[in-house]
């Protein structure tokens, strides 16, 4: 991150590099070896990666392209087996939907059905969740 700070570049771009960074180096390290260090490293550069895009993309007219980056991050975790990625992707989308909400609905009277709709979304991923770690891991 020196490189980063001396160079001058913005906050954002070095979470977006280092996030992907580290979620590459962590995938591509032996995990028979040390497999909860491989998940550690991995959840952390992945989360990393998304509190970036997040930051990237918020207030911007494009700002519903961070549900495409979870989904993207969901999938990733199904072709890797990683379940570090699976559960920051989930926990990102679950993060946006409320953000979302929160942002475009909390002054009018629709905020309690916005909630049950989440609520729905909320058990929903979990159930999606829970069948593709039986599924694929």
């Amino acid at each position: 991150t020196n490189i980063f700070a001396l160079s001058e570049v913005d906050e954002i771009v070095t979470a977006l590099a280092l996030g992907v960074s580290i979620t590459l180096i962590a995938l591509g390290l032996d995990r028979q070896r040390f497999p909860w260090n491989v998940s550690l490293w991995t959840g952390f550069g992945s989360g990393l990666f998304f509190f970036g895009a997040f930051d990237l993309l918020e207030g911007e007219p494009y700002e519903l392209l961070f549900a495409l980056f979870t989904a993207g991050g969901i999938y990733l975790s199904v072709a890797s087996r990683t379940r570090a990625i699976l559960a920051m992707s989930v926990m990102s989308l679950l993060f946006y939907i409320s953000y979302f909400t929160v942002e475009h609905f909390s002054d009018s009277l629709g905020w309690p059905v916005a909630l049950i709709l989440i609520g729905i979304a909320f058990v929903g991923l979990g159930l999606l969740t829970v069948r593709f770690n039986r599924r694929y891991f």
